[in-house]
C-alpha cells in the first residue's frame, strides 16, 4: 500500500496540471491521482494528443507513478434518457483511453443512477444499464490492460429519491452481473462514514476486488474531504482492514477540505501527513 494524493489538492486557476505535479514532487509525493479537474483540462486542451504525450514524458521525467485517474464526474452510465445515456457512456470511453495514454492503470468511476430510484422495479432498471454500460467499459478496459473501478457514493439521489451504489454489496451486485475481472471497487471513506456505515466491514467486503482508494475523513454529517484524524473515522480500523484484504494499491488522500492561502501552509500540511502517515502504513 503507498501514500499518495490526487492533482485536485492544489485547484488554483493558474496551476496547470504540470505545475501541480512539479509542487508535489518537491515535497516528496511522487504517488497521484489524476483528478476529474485535470481529466477534464486534457480533454478540452485544443493540442489532444500532443499535450498527453507531454504529460506522460512528464510522469516519466519527474519519476511520478500516477496509480489511479478518476473520470468526469459529471457522467451518468445509467441515465434513463438514451441519449445522454450514450453521450456519458462515450465520453467515459475517452477518460479510458487518457489513462491508456498516460499509462494509468485504473480509471475511477461512479456508478450510474445518480437520479436515484423509488421501487424495485426502478432499481433493476438502474442495476440493468449499469451492467449494459460497465460491460462495454470494461470491454474496452480489458484491450488497453485497465482496471475500471466503482467507487462507493453517498447520500440521496435526486428528489430524496434512494441512490444506488451507496453499499458494497451494491457495487458487487453490479460487478457480479459484468463478470470481468477489469472491474472492481474504489473505496471511499468519506462517503461510507456518511452513509454511517461500519467502514473496516465493508472494506472486507471488498475482498480482493478493492482495487483503488479515496481517503478522507468527515464527522458524519457530509463528505467534507479533511484530512485523517480530523473527522470521526477510525483509521486504526480502517487501515488494518486493507492490510487484511491484501490491498497494494495508492492510498489517496482526497483532501479538498484542507485547501487554504498561502499554498506554504497547504505545503506544511502535506509534510505532516508524510510523517504521520507512512508509519502507520508500513507497519
Amino acid at each position: 500500500m503507498q501514500l499518495g494524493i490526487w492533482t485536485a489538492y492544489y485547484l488554483v486557476p493558474n496551476l496547470s496540471l504540470e505545475d501541480v505535479l512539479r509542487r508535489l514532487s518537491g515535497l516528496g509525493w511522487k504517488d497521484v491521482e489524476l483528478s476529474t479537474e485535470h481529466i477534464v483540462e486534457m480533454l478540452q486542451d485544443a493540442d489532444g494528443e500532443k499535450r498527453l504525450n507531454k504529460v506522460r514524458e512528464f510522469l516519466e521525467k519527474e519519476g511520478i507513478k500516477a496509480w489511479q485517474l478518476h473520470t468526469r464526474i459529471d457522467l451518468n452510465v445509467a441515465h434513463f434518457d438514451p441519449i445522454q445515456r450514450t453521450q456519458d457512456v462515450d465520453a467515459a470511453l475517452r477518460c479510458l483511453e487518457i489513462a491508456h495514454a498516460l499509462n494509468v492503470p485504473c480509471a475511477v468511476i461512479h456508478p450510474g443512477g445518480t437520479q436515484g430510484y423509488r421501487s424495485g422495479k426502478e432499481r433493476e432498471e438502474l442495476l440493468r444499464l449499469n451492467v449494459q454500460a460497465f460491460k462495454r467499459l470494461c470491454e474496452r478496459a480489458e484491450k488497453f490492460g485497465l482496471r475500471v473501478c466503482l467507487e462507493n457514493m453517498g447520500g440521496t439521489g435526486e428528489g430524496g429519491r434512494r441512490s444506488l451504489g451507496g453499499y458494497i454489496f451494491e457495487l458487487q451486485e453490479i460487478i457480479d452481473r459484468v463478470d470481468s475481472e477489469a472491474l472492481g471497487i474504489c473505496f471511499d471513506t468519506s462517503h461510507a462514514n456518511v452513509m454511517k456505515l461500519d467502514l473496516p466491514e465493508e472494506i472486507r467486503a471488498c475482498g480482493d476486488r478493492l482495487y483503488a482508494t479515496h481517503i478522507s475523513d468527515n464527522d458524519g454529517t457530509a463528505d467534507q474531504h479533511r484530512m485523517p484524524f480530523c473527522g470521526n473515522i477510525d483509521w486504526i480500523g480502517v487501515i488494518g482492514a486493507l492490510k487484511e484484504v491484501g490491498y497494494a494499491g495508492l492510498f489517496n488522500l482526497e483532501i479538498g477540505g484542507e485547501r487554504c492561502r498561502p499554498l506554504e501552509v497547504q505545503d506544511a500540511k502535506l509534510r505532516y501527513l508524510k510523517g504521520i502517515l507512512e508509519p502507520m502504513l508500513k507497519c
